[in-house]
């Protein structure tokens, strides 16, 4: 068994949920399996580590974008700077490749129903 260290990770009310019908599924499904919510948090966490963060690190990071630090970030650079152009600028490339992909999502959100209607 893997060294184990204590951390408090807090659930909100929908993950404690999902996690709790996991554990049932689980202990109803063998009888010598031996997991705890600990254990089984640990699992899932190693194995979205593995095999999906990659690939979802994008979705995470739009997902949990913090817009109100981002304009903070951008006045105050607009207030230490003497080029309001630049800091434009710099601020317009940067959204663009985020906006590109919230946009593509988008669409390609929209163009599913359409295909399974076919």
């Amino acid at each position: 068994m893997n060294k184990q260290t204590q951390m408090r990770v807090l659930l909100d009310d929908e993950a404690q949920g999902a996690l709790a019908v996991m554990m049932e599924a689980l202990k109803t499904d063998g009888d010598f399996i031996r997991i705890n919510p600990s254990r089984l948090t640990s699992w899932i966490i190693k194995k979205f580590k593995s095999d999906y963060f990659e690939r979802n690190k994008d979705l995470i990071s739009q997902d949990h974008f913090n817009s109100k630090e981002y304009l903070k970030n951008v006045a105050k650079n607009i207030s230490d700077s003497d080029d309001l152009e630049k800091v434009l600028r710099e601020t317009i490339l940067q959204l663009k490749p985020a906006r590109a992909k919230s946009v593509s999502k988008a669409r390609s959100q929209e163009q599913k129903p359409e295909e399974s209607d076919q």
